[in-house]
């Protein structure tokens, strides 16, 4: 949940952070906050939404970093959108 706050995708809807916290000892103290995707987040979720690149994230870079992830994503559902223009007729 940081890493996707860090990485503005989601984000608190009425106070700052994502209702969580942790304690002295690293636990977490977890509390009901409502969050709400940002439009980078829906835009992730656009782009692995797209046919094959839900499936090939999760087979070929399952190791990678939010930011790499995120980056691949968008690279395929543009690849994606790619072919299937390319297929329209003129």
């Amino acid at each position: 949940m940081e890493l996707l706050e860090d990485q503005g995708m989601i984000e608190s809807v009425i106070s700052d952070g994502i209702g969580f916290t942790r304690d002295a000892n690293g636990e977490f103290i977890l509390s009901i906050v409502p969050l709400r995707l940002t439009a980078s987040g829906h835009d992730f979720l656009a782009d692995i939404r797209q046919e094959g690149v839900w499936e090939t994230l999760r087979s070929k870079f399952h190791d990678a970093s939010v930011d790499t992830t995120v980056s691949i994503a968008k690279k395929l559902a543009t690849a994606a959108a790619v072919k299937m223009i390319e297929g329209w007729p003129s």
